[in-house]
């Protein structure tokens, strides 16, 4: 049987190598979730670069190989990693890759859907129309092989045309891959939770000291705890920056980012396409009117209470004149 290196590094994810051909091995790695690379290089685990090595996974496919009569090396290096800069750049030439590619596969189904009707429909006109079958001629099994054929045509024409337009839908979702990634809304809800969860890893950073001060923690298992926190903390810390500076440059480029000094009591927010009264502004948060009723515009006497709205939700500002006078320009 082959010899088989089984790797992990965070850089190119969990690889196997070594497999051949009719191995054995095939049917194993499909079952554990393995996926064959295009090139057939090597198998890998979709989606496992870029994050630590999921050791139960791997010890099983180890496992399975091992019992099948292969002989397998491990190897886990969850420190080898690369910057959020460069993963990110890897993810929208892949993106792009796929646009292509999904361009090109619906383009082969809109022609294969057009040869397919195209066909069909030069088979129907050549029958006179209202003629049935004479099944009691002697060209009936004749006609009727045409008209199955005639039928498979049409179905063949739709089913691939249907093929096409989850294609080129496909295509158009991936080729959007940046504008959605990238979109200030987004970005900046994303900011906030690696915010909250980079003060997690500080607050774990603490707990662990004041932990092994008290004695629950030996020197050893503190230096690991800690080893392990301070690389989630400079990973969630590199991504932060990433989008921090995506931020940075939208602006530039003239894209609004609304922040408290924007807005005073009495303001107006535009939210969810329509404009409510600002009743209070917090660091992160405006406090405004909510009203049960679909109303375009909400002001503090008319709502009904109030609701919070983080400013990554806010898409833009009035005073209270500016909304009297587009009142009056309404009544």
């Amino acid at each position: 049987m082959a010899e088989l290196q089984l790797t992990h590094t965070r850089a190119e994810g969990t690889l196997l190598t070594g497999t051949a051909p009719r191995d054995g091995a095939a049917p194993l790695l499909h079952t554990l979730g393995f996926k064959l690379s295009r090139r057939r290089a090597f198998w890998y685990v979709p989606r496992s670069r870029d994050s630590d090595a999921d050791e139960r996974l791997i010890t099983h496919a180890a496992e399975a190989l091992r019992a099948g009569g292969h002989t397998v090396t491990v190897t886990l290096d969850n420190d080898q990693g690369r910057s959020f800069a460069d993963a990110e750049a890897d993810r929208t030439q892949a993106a792009a890759h796929r646009a292509d590619r999904f361009a090109r596969y619906s383009d082969s189904a809109a022609s294969s859907s057009h040869a397919h009707l195209s066909t069909a429909s030069r088979m129907l006109k050549s029958i006179p129309p209202g003629q049935p079958i004479l099944y009691d001629h002697y060209s009936a099994n004749r006609e009727i092989r045409f008209r199955e054929r005639m039928r498979r045509h049409f179905e063949a024409g739709h089913a691939d045309a249907q093929q096409a337009r989850e294609w080129a839908r496909r295509a158009q979702l991936a080729d959007h891959y940046t504008a959605h990634r990238t979109h200030p809304g987004t970005t900046l809800r994303r900011i906030q939770r690696l915010e909250s969860h980079l003060h997690s890893l500080e607050n774990q950073q603490h707990t662990a000291v004041r932990q092994a001060v008290a004695g629950e923690h030996t020197a050893e298992q503190l230096v690991d705890l800690l080893a392990e926190l301070n690389r989630r903390h400079h990973d969630v810390t590199d991504e932060l920056g990433y989008w921090t500076h995506v931020v940075a440059a939208a602006e530039t480029a003239g894209t609004k980012v609304w922040r408290p000094a924007d807005f005073a009591v009495g303001d107006f927010a535009r939210v969810c396409g329509r404009w409510v009264e600002v009743v209070r502004v917090n660091a992160k948060s405006l406090a405004v009117a909510s009203s049960f009723e679909r109303r375009a515009i909400v002001t503090a006497q008319q709502g009904a209470r109030t609701g919070r709205v983080p400013f990554n939700n806010v898409t833009g500002r009035a005073t209270a004149d500016q909304i009297t006078h587009l009142t009056g320009q309404e009544s």
